[in-house]
């Protein structure tokens, strides 16, 4: 089953995702708390595709 949804409103539960511009470059998180005005609280992690020091992946 391919499933695709995708919402202008956060909802808690939800994947946050960004992309840089047209590059290959984003963001992820997943949403926490969500407000009506579309601010939402989210954790997020940073990686890289390799591992350099604890800077580069938290």
């Amino acid at each position: 089953m391919r499933c695709r949804a995708l919402s202008a409103q956060p909802a808690p539960g939800s994947l946050w995702l960004a992309r840089h511009g047209d590059s290959a470059l984003g963001h992820a998180g997943i949403v926490i708390k969500a407000g009506g005005n579309g601010l939402m609280t989210t954790i997020e992690s940073n990686t890289t595709g390799r591992f350099k020091d604890s800077a580069s992946d938290r």
